[in-house]
């Protein structure tokens, strides 16, 4: 079996990221505007608290007096750029230690810089053949979409989709079109999306609490 991982709220909590984002962001504008960098993230962190993560470097400029058109970008190459300082769960690193006679996988969506920084910060690329964010081979090719596990897939030469699992956590993209070639799919209830219910065919074939739970001999038994 060749197991393949999500990364974001799968092998680590992404609101760390965020947060690790939010700091370098307001040591910038504390640096480059001279403001105070303490209020800054304050301010930041209770919008996101009251409105989400949407339009937050336009309302901390906005707050500030400040020019949006001029800043927002900046802030945001500084948010994507920052070294994240952020920890895997406890319990994924446990389970990829356990997994070290399984070929694995790690296949994640999002900006490649952002996310190729983010595996080098939890220092867990040593864990797996390839990584792969799907945004190096387009938009398109994200998940939902089967690319990225189509072509491990022929790395490893398997004919039998059923020989492959992916283990995420959002079942608003992650399984729908694994299921539908056979490919294995299992869920783990953390992050954002542990409270989210849908439709059978949008879940997993497998739930579970935790990556405590993905052991050897869980993994012989699919």
């Amino acid at each position: 079996m060749i197991v393949v991982f999500d990364l974001d709220d799968t092998l680590y909590p992404e609101k760390t990221f965020f947060e690790s984002g939010l700091h370098s962001v307001a040591e910038f504008l504390s640096n480059e505007l001279k403001l105070d960098y303490s209020l800054i993230e304050r301010e930041m962190l209770k919008f996101y608290k009251r409105n989400g993560r949407e339009g937050i470097f336009d309302f901390i400029l906005r707050e500030n007096g400040f020019p949006q058109k001029k800043y927002v970008q900046r802030c945001l190459s500084v948010y994507r750029k920052h070294t994240p300082v952020i920890k895997p769960y406890k319990e994924a690193i446990e389970c990829l230690d356990k997994l070290i006679d399984y070929r694995k996988y790690l296949v994640t969506d999002g900006n490649i810089l952002v996310q190729r920084s983010k595996i080098k910060a939890l220092e867990i690329n040593k864990y797996f053949i390839k990584t792969i964010p799907t945004y190096q081979y387009g938009i398109l090719n994200a998940k939902p979409s089967t690319f990225c596990f189509d072509l491990i897939r022929k790395y490893e030469a398997l004919e039998d989709c059923s020989k492959l699992v992916y283990v995420g956590d959002n079942p608003q993209k992650d399984f729908v079109n694994l299921k539908s070639k056979r490919y294995k799919t299992i869920r783990v209830l953390t992050g954002a999306y542990k409270d989210v219910k849908l439709q059978a065919k949008y879940e997993a074939e497998y739930i579970i609490s935790s990556l405590k739970e993905l052991t050897p001999k869980f993994i012989k038994t699919l």
